[in-house]
């Protein structure tokens, strides 16, 4: 019997490396008890199953990067427009401290108004003057 050329190691079987398997398969079948066309269609079936589930969960990843982006947008686009203005906020220590707004940076947490004295998150904001 021949060597089998091993899949690549991938986590994911492509679709590639499926067709090579379901070849394989088809050359080593047992003559005496081949093999169901039902059951190699339904393997297919599975597979482009799985493929077409695959490029659906890419898609809505994709949409929800995009949902995030555009909500961040919206939030540095609505803080933009406080600059100049005198907030009140709540301080890391909880206690009420107001400031005027200097600017709007986005870091990974999300979008912060740069301050007098530093810079706080959005969500901190309590009231605008």
């Amino acid at each position: 019997m021949e060597n089998i050329a091993a899949a690549p190691n991938t986590e994911e079987l492509g679709s590639n490396a499926f067709l090579k398997l379901f070849v394989t398969q088809l050359q080593y079948q047992n003559p005496m008890e081949p093999v169901k066309n039902e059951d190699f269609l339904a393997q297919l079936a599975q597979f482009s199953s799985l493929e077409q589930l695959g490029k659906q969960t890419d898609l809505l990843a994709e949409q929800s990067n995009n949902t995030m982006l555009t909500q961040g947008l919206q939030e540095i686009e609505i803080a933009s427009s406080l600059i100049g203005k005198e907030i009140v906020f709540s301080g890391s220590d909880g206690n009420l401290s107001s400031s005027i707004v200097k600017g709007v940076t986005l870091k990974e947490d999300g979008v912060h108004f740069k301050l007098e004295n530093g810079s706080i998150p959005i969500s901190s904001l309590i009231e605008i003057r």
